[in-house]
């Protein structure tokens, strides 16, 4: 199942607001058991550059652990929430040219800014990151790519 053009563009909206307050939380209230954490995921993550069934588990694992590192379980259960077409989401983009590697970069933008305890830093990682998957979507969508 593909998601259509305006629902990817939700999905990408609803993570922005949702994932991009809670980064901004868990650079302040992350611990450093859970910065190891995110760096273990990450490290997962180069090792499966080019595993388009793996890369998304750990994708999810990834962000899932961002999220629970704002220590504010109500936005953990909005994120599960949005598993479902997140998913969808994230297999459709392993299938992009380039998107796993981008995303790992992004990955690592994202976890230095939350262990340096900048939460304007980390904001705008997962900003650019969900901007760059909106940009590579729309491309596949205008390219005649799956509506």
């Amino acid at each position: 199942m593909a998601l259509s053009e305006q629902t990817t563009a939700n999905v990408v909206e609803a993570r922005s607001i949702v994932e991009g307050r809670a980064v901004r939380l868990a650079a302040i209230r992350a611990t450093s058991g859970e910065i190891q954490e995110l760096r273990r995921i990450l490290e997962h993550q180069r090792l499966a550059v080019g595993d388009v069934v793996r890369f998304p588990l750990e994708d999810e694992a990834f962000h899932r652990a961002t999220v629970a590192a704002a220590h504010n379980p109500i936005l953990v259960t909005v994120l599960d929430g949005m598993r479902h077409p997140l998913r969808v989401l994230r297999q459709q983009t392993a299938l992009l040219p380039g998107r796993l590697e981008k995303a790992l970069l992004y990955h690592a933008r994202l976890v230095d800014a939350i262990a340096s305890g900048d939460p304007e830093a980390a904001e705008r990682a997962l900003l650019d990151h969900m901007e760059d998957v909106a940009a590579d979507v729309k491309s596949r969508f205008d390219s005649g790519g799956t509506r």
